[in-house]
């Protein structure tokens, strides 16, 4: 339920026409702008937010077409929004509330904000349209950090996808990281930044940096906060350097070379602890989540970058093997980084909110991880359907069972596959449990899946019931745009969506000989 509508049960109670003067102090000591018009548009009430957000005051008799007429409205596309399409005229003609309608508005003075609009109905005892309730949200500001966020986002992609094609280019492991110091300051916009590798006594040693004193890297050399043989090191961030516990060796050193802020970012190849990068920062900062997953891609591109020169020296491969090994690696990081694009894109777009936007982003990106990491473990030869489909639904599936029912011959798929079979199960599984049959008790959600050699294809069905009745959406979102499109123009195959009231239906199929992993 909508403000608006949440508004409207409350005035329901005394004839808004005349609204005493404690519903006047109710509304403007609500934090949104409020406006509320008899049937004809006449506006027989506001609050002071209202005429804040308008930049203008009705006048006795003002009409919601004589504001419509002061005030321009826009679409979020850019277009015009006449008179008859805006939400109060949109809630008149169908009956119905109208709910988070983004509207860009330029006021009489030539400002300009993008707001939020909730409409609700004002119905009289027999349920006759007597007026309409409406609120406004300024979006404005949150607007602007969605997209100065999403602006950050692509340069950190930028500096991502330049540092995997200099590891491409590069001849030697100095040159690589070299590359490695450039893309860390790049994308952490940080101060300086270095690379440290074990020797062969396990001591950490430079092997790059920027800005660093050589006193500073005479004491650091050594240094590590985790042992040679710690099986799982994490990143470790020191927010404020003065504030922090340091070992009485370093602190004076670091605060000499005017440090405000670092972090230690593990790197790793064949398993084991390889060395390290470090970010440095002048001021004290706070290291946010989005940050350290940056950080943890450099150090996987990195480490990615030490595995293949170790295996270029223990089997002596051939220029044309070499050449295959870096285009692979090129390959998958790249598709994996236009990937986190596209779900940062899409979730960011489409979200009626920020902190909706950060949750489904966040989720999607897990989901991601966690095919890569089930992918991983079988050394990018493919993984288990049944297994990665049992990781998506894990989250909603209750303990006795019962709610999810799964069936099918083992498979196992390649990596490509995977990688988009599992966001599609990621997004069927997430609407069932916000809207569908996963978000009842009662309710069932059935995966079967069969192949079918004859006519090459693997087919895949998703079936729900005993949830909410469906309502077929107005638009497409992320996971219906996955669906649709994504899985046929990356895996050849075609999807079918069913909203059907009892249960949404989807029916996926994709070449077997394709799809598979060599050998499934």
């Amino acid at each position: 339920m909508s403000t608006a509508e949440a508004l409207a049960g409350v005035l329901a109670t005394s004839p808004y026409q005349n609204l005493s003067s404690l519903d006047q102090a109710l509304l403007d000591a609500l934090p949104m702008a409020v406006c509320v018009c008899r049937s004809d548009g006449l506006i027989v009430r506001f609050n002071r937010k209202a005429t804040e957000l308008w930049g203008y005051t009705p006048r006795p008799g003002d009409t919601s077409e004589r504001l419509y007429g002061l005030l321009k409205l826009y679409r979020s596309d850019g277009l015009a929004l006449h008179r008859a399409a805006t939400p109060m005229e949109q809630a008149f003609r169908t009956g119905d509330p109208q709910r988070d309608q983004e509207v860009h508005i330029e006021r009489p003075d030539g400002s300009q904000i993008v707001a939020l609009v909730n409409v609700a109905l004002l119905r009289d005892d027999c349920g006759h349209t007597e007026g309409a309730i409406s609120c406004f949200q300024d979006i404005t500001e949150h607007k602007r950090q969605a997209e100065e966020s999403l602006a950050t986002r692509r340069d950190e992609q930028a500096a991502l996808f330049a540092f995997t094609d200099e590891l491409y280019r590069t001849v030697s492991h100095g040159d690589a990281y070299e590359s490695a110091v450039k893309a860390i300051v790049r994308a952490l916009r940080c101060d300086r930044a270095s690379v440290l590798l074990l020797d062969a006594s396990k001591t950490m040693q430079f092997v790059a940096w920027r800005g660093l004193s050589d006193e500073y890297r005479r004491v650091v050399a050594g240094h590590s906060p985790w042992s040679a043989d710690e099986p799982d090191p994490q990143p470790i961030s020191i927010d404020d350097v003065t504030t922090a516990d340091l070992p009485e060796t370093l602190r004076p050193v670091i605060q000499a070379e005017g440090i405000g802020a670092l972090s230690f970012i593990p790197v790793m190849a064949d398993g084991r602890l390889a060395g390290k990068f470090m970010t440095y920062y002048d001021a004290p900062h706070a290291y946010t989540p989005a940050e350290l997953d940056i950080a943890l891609t450099v150090a996987r591109q990195l480490g990615f970058s030490i595995e293949r020169g170790r295996a270029e020296a223990a089997r002596r491969r051939s220029e044309s093997e070499r050449e295959f090994l870096v285009q692979e690696l090129s390959h998958r990081v790249k598709n994996t980084l236009a990937t986190v694009i596209s779900i940062h894109n899409q979730s960011f777009s489409r979200a009626p909110s920020i902190e909706e936007a950060r949750k489904s982003f966040g989720a999607r990106i897990r989901a991601l991880a966690q095919t890569h990491g089930r992918l991983a473990e079988g050394h990018w030869a493919g993984v288990s359907f049944e297994t990665m489909l049992r990781d998506e639904i894990a989250p909603y599936r209750r303990e006795d069972g019962a709610n999810v029912l799964v069936s099918g011959p083992p498979l196992k798929l390649n990596a490509k596959s995977a990688l988009t079979l599992g966001m599609a199960m990621h997004e069927l599984a997430t609407n069932a449990a916000k809207h569908g049959a996963l978000s009842r008790r009662e309710g069932v959600v059935s995966i079967v899946w069969e192949k079918d050699a004859r006519a090459d294809q693997l087919r895949i069905g998703w079936k729900e019931r005993g949830g909410p009745t469906v309502v077929r959406p107005e638009r497409s979102g992320f996971g219906r745009l996955l669906l649709e499109r994504v899985l046929g123009a990356d895996l050849g195959g075609t999807v079918g969506l069913d909203f059907a009231p009892d249960g949404l239906q989807c029916a996926i199929a994709i070449p077997l000989r394709d799809n598979l992993a060599n050998g499934a």
